[in-house]
This record gives C-alpha cells, structure tokens and sequence, in this order.
C-alpha cells in the first residue's frame, strides 16, 4: 500500500476498528507508509518539495498524517508512549522532504525537551 495514501489510511482505520490491539510497531508502519507517499510524490516531481514549482516546501498529506498518528499515541482511551523507534521512524521519513526536514528538526529540539 506504500504509495497510496488512501489506502495506508483505510488499512489502518480498519485495524484500529477491529478487535485487535494497535500497538507500537503498528503505528511505526503506519507513519512509514505515509512518509514513503510523500516522498514518491516528491520524487515524480523530480524535486524534494512537494507542492507546486516554486511554491515554499510545504509538508505533504502524509507527512501531516504521520505526525498527527505521534500526538494520537499518547490520547486516550490507549496512550502509547513514543520510543526511539517512532522517533526515528519520523526522522528518516521527514527527512526525504525539504518542509519535512524543517519539521523533523522543531521535532528533535521538542524531543529532547521531554
């Protein structure tokens, strides 16, 4: 499903409504799915910004997906606390964009607070 973020989300909405318990790995794959979209759409573009040609990078739909699935880790009714993985699962991913490696760096200085 990596690729379509349509697909990554229904994939995981359908997960999170079944019986079965979403953990930490799932949510990593989640976030992955939705930073390599980006990144594709990215790459079609032939550039590391996604938007239009000239426009200030912005963070793509699954860039946003992916750091919103952060802050619902930690929402009840089941919090999951952040690890080194899911921080490093957003890094890399972030990385792939110029806006997203702007947010993965106000990410790292939040982390390091906490």
């Amino acid at each position: 499903l990596a690729g379509d973020l349509a697909g990554v989300r229904q994939a995981f909405r359908t997960l999170k409504e079944s019986s079965l318990q979403v953990d930490r790995a799932a949510v990593h794959e989640f976030m992955s799915a939705c930073l390599t979209c980006d990144a594709r759409v990215a790459r079609a573009a032939g550039s590391r910004a996604v938007g239009a040609p000239g426009a200030p990078a912005r963070l793509g739909p699954g860039s946003s997906a992916a750091l919103a699935a952060l802050q619902s880790m930690r929402a009840p009714p089941v919090t999951l606390d952040p690890d080194v993985v899911t921080y490093s699962v957003l890094f890399a991913g972030l990385g792939r964009t110029s806006a997203g490696a702007h947010q993965a760096w106000t990410l790292y200085k939040r982390m390091k607070r906490e």
